[in-house]
């Protein structure tokens, strides 16, 4: 019989070894493009009392300051470093932070939030909604990770446990409402798309034509979205504010309605991005379906579900797989409720098909277990970045060097990025930027070195095949993983 696979004990034979894959997926951290970006954001809010970036100097005015980040998250990751100090494994521990909290907000619903019924074991439900959430590819790769999804699901989750818990049997609001409706501002807050919390709740109390109290979670959410342009009103600087959002470049090309219709279009292939995507995506849709016939008590949570992913789809302005994370906890939830509550009573083609989609789910995650291991082969980058600068000398110098050169050199160097002229090639030169040009281009802003990037993380290609004298520049150093090239007087 299938459903014997859900059974109370699998899940925590299970739980271990995948934070034991976790753990060894983390250790020697290649890093990402995103973790030096965000910390160079929080290093200088410590450091100088605002957002600002020399990585791409030259940018929307970026160097003088940022209006347009994911506010929250860099408060928080620059209070994180004060602690822990800015090496690459203290910035990525903040994703570990926020992966921790989805599982203590879990572990807050299966207790209370998702009304599990005097029959239903609470260990069961507990464990089969905590494997899932751990086992997931997504992470295992993003939760050790500068990347504030982690924390702006967590948000939205508690915020959710808040709204589902608050009174039923008024129309007044109570205190766990307003609660509801700080931590869906507090997601809008970590970032944009995590407006979607607020307005999925706005749905859901619709749903159950609760008017008036929709009418205060409204106002407070609002109220707390709009501490987003508490810097932008204090130095007032609306129209700089306009000119970053609008040509932010990671997403200029997205304005306009054609482009956001495209995104739309587009948006199953974040869905069905690689099997991590595909099996939350299949499981999403197998549990909302059967809850919904089979599981009456769960309907709330698959509407809350429904409705955060539709308003995702009309807010994201990309199709990034990591965005799944905001929905990932919800759909752990719903999961393991039916898992414990529901599955039983399903027909035997669905219980095959759980078990189905539940094995592609946890092989899934093996294999993004496995891939993590084989990409961490780099060099540590803290003595990476560290070797790399002995060949160098002159603290103090600009140099133009790969992201990660972060780790333990910001304090003795100005680092303007490679991305940055991986940018201006895209935006200025049509993709033709020569090597002769960008050596010149270094020369002019006095670069002393110019470090390749051996992972194209979205850098401007010097490929190791490159001459050892460009213009003024000599190489004096190369390996396997970068080169050093050197202005000459």
């Amino acid at each position: 019989m299938p459903v014997r696979f859900f059974t109370d004990r699998l899940p925590y034979w299970l739980i271990g070894p995948f934070l034991l894959l976790f753990a060894a997926a983390a250790y020697h951290r290649a890093t990402d493009f995103d973790d030096a970006w965000f910390a160079e954001q929080a290093y200088f809010l410590l450091r100088d009392g605002v957002v600002r970036s020399e990585f791409f100097r030259g940018i929307n005015h970026w160097e003088e300051r940022i209006y347009v980040f994911h506010k929250l998250y860099i408060y928080l990751l620059a209070g994180w470093t004060g602690l822990f100090g800015f090496s690459a494994p203290a910035v990525e521990s903040l994703g570990t932070a926020g992966a921790v909290l989805n599982v203590a907000g879990l572990y807050a619903l299966t207790r209370r939030g998702v009304m599990p019924g005097a029959n239903v074991s609470r260990p069961a439900l507990l464990g089969w909604t905590v494997l899932l959430y751990v086992s997931c590819g997504l992470v295992l790769r993003y939760g050790f990770v500068a990347r504030p999804e982690t924390m702006n699901a967590a948000f939205g989750l508690w915020g959710y446990y808040f709204l589902s818990t608050s009174a039923t049997e008024t129309d007044r609001p109570d205190v766990r409402l307003i609660l509801a409706a700080i931590f869906a501002g507090l997601a809008a807050l970590t970032h944009l798309n995590g407006l979607m919390y607020g307005l999925a709740g706005l749905t859901w109390l619709a749903w159950q034509r609760r008017w008036r109290i929709g009418v205060v979670y409204g106002l407070v959410w609002a109220i707390v979205c709009a501490f987003y342009f508490t810097d932008v009103l204090l130095d007032n600087q609306w129209a700089r504010l306009a000119e970053q959002f609008r040509y932010d470049p990671a997403t200029r090309h997205l304005f306009g309605w054609v482009a956001k219709l495209n995104t739309l279009i587009s948006f199953h292939q974040m869905l069905f991005h690689n099997q991590v995507e595909t099996a939350i995506t299949l499981m999403a849709i197998f549990v909302g379906w059967f809850s919904w016939q089979y599981d009456r008590q769960s309907r709330p949570l698959v509407v809350y579900l429904l409705a955060s992913m539709v308003w995702m789809w009309l807010l994201t302005r990309g199709s990034s797989k990591y965005y799944m994370l905001l929905i990932l906890p919800f759909v752990c939830l719903l999961a393991g409720r039916a898992v414990v509550v529901s599955a039983s009573r399903w027909p035997r083609w669905g219980q095959v098909l759980g078990v189905v989609i539940t094995v592609l789910w946890l092989g899934s995650g093996l294999l993004e277990g496995g891939l993590l291991l084989l990409e961490n082969e780099a060099p540590i980058v803290h003595e990476r970045t560290a070797a790399l600068a002995r060949r160098m000398g002159k603290p103090g110098s600009t140099v133009i060097a790969p992201l990660d050169f972060f780790f333990d050199q910001i304090g003795h160097y100005r680092i303007h990025s490679l991305s940055y002229y991986y940018l201006l090639n895209q935006h200025e030169y049509v993709g033709k930027l020569s090597l002769s040009q960008f050596f010149d281009l270094a020369a002019r802003e006095h670069a002393a070195y110019v470090i390749t990037d051996p992972k194209l993380n979205m850098a401007y290609d010097i490929p190791n095949t490159a001459p050892a004298r460009i213009g003024r520049y000599h190489r004096i150093f190369q390996d396997d993983w970068n080169s050093i090239y050197r202005l000459e007087k």
